[in-house]
């Protein structure tokens, strides 16, 4: 089974995922969420007294908080993922015997469907376009749910086809994209996850959302990657 992960993930770049641990989710989930409520409160008056929630404010259409934006919300974070499949398939994908973390590009989102500089914010890209290297794994974990209900991801699984790569390469018409490409949306129910690769090519959707999705997303590498904008520690 886990060859076949490995299979995938390597083929596709990408993975849905289901062994979180419900307990420390619903720990984490109490904390941010009072996060994104005192960081929203603030934002609607510009008070940049609390420097923690400072990411969120100044930048409202991200819907972003850092990872360590409250007492213990980084250790716990370590506590759920390390214990994930995702980690010792990582391990594998790589052949690296232990796993990093960036700390500078893990943060919490928040994404409301109602909030029309946060539904336009993401459009078409990779992570490769903004990381100097191409080794790491974005780990999405909801604290809420994932598409359907809730704003989620459209997804284009990386492909060999050389037609295909210069399709999404060059155009920026995306409607167009939808006829050429195979694309997922995935609906992640809470315990569940999805992960990809810097190099998958991936936009927030929000369709017919009507509530507000907050997630984790944490992003690894391998331990041999040291660069130190990435801010990273190991697992």
């Amino acid at each position: 089974m886990s060859q076949n992960k490995i299979y995938n993930l390597k083929k596709f770049g990408y993975l849905e995922l289901d062994n979180i641990n419900l307990k420390i989710l619903s720990t984490i989930k109490k904390k941010i969420n009072y996060a994104f409520d005192e960081a929203i409160l603030l934002s609607k008056k510009n008070d940049l007294s609390k420097k923690e929630f400072n990411h969120f404010i100044e930048k409202v259409e991200r819907g972003s908080l850092d990872i360590d934006c409250t007492v213990d919300s980084e250790n716990l974070s370590l506590e759920l993922v390390k214990k994930l499949e995702i980690i010792d398939l990582a391990k594998i994908y790589w052949k690296c015997d232990k796993i990093k973390y960036s700390r500078s590009y893990s943060k919490f989102r928040y994404v409301d469907p109602l909030n029309f500089s946060q539904t336009k914010y993401s459009p078409l890209h990779y992570d490769g376009a903004f990381l100097k290297n191409n080794r790491s794994i974005n780990i999405c974990i909801p604290f809420t749910g994932y598409g359907g209900e809730y704003p989620g991801l459209q997804i284009f699984p990386l492909t060999k086809n050389f037609f295909m790569k210069k399709i999404i390469l060059r155009t920026p018409r995306f409607s167009f994209l939808n006829l050429f490409l195979k694309s997922y949306k995935p609906v992640i129910k809470k315990g569940n996850y999805i992960c990809f690769n810097q190099n998958v090519y991936h936009k927030r959707t929000i369709d017919n959302s009507n509530k507000t999705r907050i997630n984790l997303e944490f992003r690894i590498f391998p331990d041999y990657i040291n660069d130190k904008t990435l801010d990273l520690k190991i697992i």
